[in-house]
């Protein structure tokens, strides 16, 4: 079973065993060295494939969110979707 399949249990509400483990909100480039500024999309997947992650959080509003979507989901990693409402609605939140 992929990290990913895991992780989509884990979202649907089935106990998976062992947890299903992964990335949130990590800066690429604090991921993989000095490649990751040039590749923030190849650098996250690569972090997520050799670390055995299941999912890793996207930043949806990066210009490299798709590609690295498409990369986790190619190393059997689940990608998922952070959006932010301040950028959607073009308005700052209030604290």
């Amino acid at each position: 079973m992929t990290g990913r399949e895991r992780f989509r249990l884990a979202l649907a509400g089935n106990r998976v065993a062992p947890p299903a483990i992964g990335l949130s909100f990590a800066e690429p480039c604090l991921l993989d060295g000095d490649g990751a500024t040039l590749d923030p999309a190849g650098s996250l997947a690569a972090v997520c494939r050799r670390e055995h992650l299941d999912f890793a959080f996207v930043p949806a509003h990066e210009p490299w969110a798709e590609r690295a979507v498409s990369l986790l989901a190619d190393f059997g990693v689940g990608g998922a979707w952070v959006v932010d409402e301040r950028r959607l609605c073009g308005v700052p939140l209030i604290a």
